[in-house]
């Protein structure tokens, strides 16, 4: 069966336990995907592409999460393209729910979905506060778009010149952004995928959580709009932070 997707899976190869349960989620979709390991732990990973038959392996060293995700997306011959952090999950019929929404929606550019929060053991602690209205917020306010469970029409993340590879935590924002100037970003009201908070994940690492984004909002501001920041980001942080505060209110009902 043809693929309809390219997925890359950037892991250095330390946390098998993730990765294997990370392949499986991928693996038990509904859909025929080409799924990729970009490594520069080899061993490990022919290890499990073992338990993953037809599972393909390339050797990036060193060069960052977004380089790997680029270095394989960038040459997808997919209609659909995506990535899944090694230690997130997709949950079932993910891929089928969002590539049904970009085939219908044939001006947009990508498609987004609600992410649950999931603690290193698995359990759910909460969900990313998110939205159809997110795109336009996450211009300038938090990022409030998830990347788990989320898929790229493939001729769109080429024509946007793909990841920025300089960029160390916040190249997805940067991403959806240049989409977003592109065409329609499409949400999901399903839960897609789950996203690991634990103490080793990328987000959880990053020293200054929200330095590098804003930085990144920036660049897709007008000049009027981009000389006044100082007066309108405290609104919009406060605001962001209030989202938050009701998002994690809401879920301890839920719970």
């Amino acid at each position: 069966m043809t693929p309809d997707l390219t997925l890359a899976v950037p892991t250095r190869g330390d946390r098998s336990d993730y990765l294997s349960q990370c392949l499986s989620s991928i693996r038990n979709q509904d859909v025929s995907v080409r799924l990729i390991l970009v490594t520069d732990d080899q061993p490990t990973a022919q290890r499990l592409t073992d338990e993953f038959p037809g599972t393909e392996i390339r050797v990036q060293p060193g060069q960052g999460a977004a380089s790997a995700i680029d270095h394989v997306l960038s040459s997808a011959d997919t209609p659909f393209c995506a990535w899944l952090g090694d230690d997130d999950l997709l949950v079932p019929v993910s891929l089928l729910e969002s590539m049904g929404r970009l085939q219908k929606a044939k001006a947009a550019t990508a498609v987004f979905g609600r992410c649950e929060v999931i603690d290193a053991d698995g359990t759910v602690v909460g969900t990313v506060p998110t939205g159809r209205w997110a795109p336009a917020f996450s211009r300038f306010g938090r990022d409030l778009i998830p990347q788990p469970g989320s898929v790229f029409r493939t001729e769109s993340y080429r024509a946007a010149g793909g990841l920025d590879t300089g960029l160390q935590y916040a190249f997805d924002l940067d991403l959806f952004l240049k989409l977003s100037q592109a065409g329609r970003l499409v949400f999901s009201p399903h839960v897609v995928a789950r996203f690991r908070w634990h103490t080793d994940s990328l987000t959880a690492s990053n020293p200054a959580p929200h330095a590098e984004a804003r930085e990144v909002r920036r660049r897709y501001l007008a000049r009027p709009i981009r000389t006044t920041e100082g007066l309108w980001f405290p609104v919009t942080d406060a605001v962001s932070r209030a989202i938050y505060a009701v998002n994690r209110r809401h879920d301890a009902r839920r719970r």
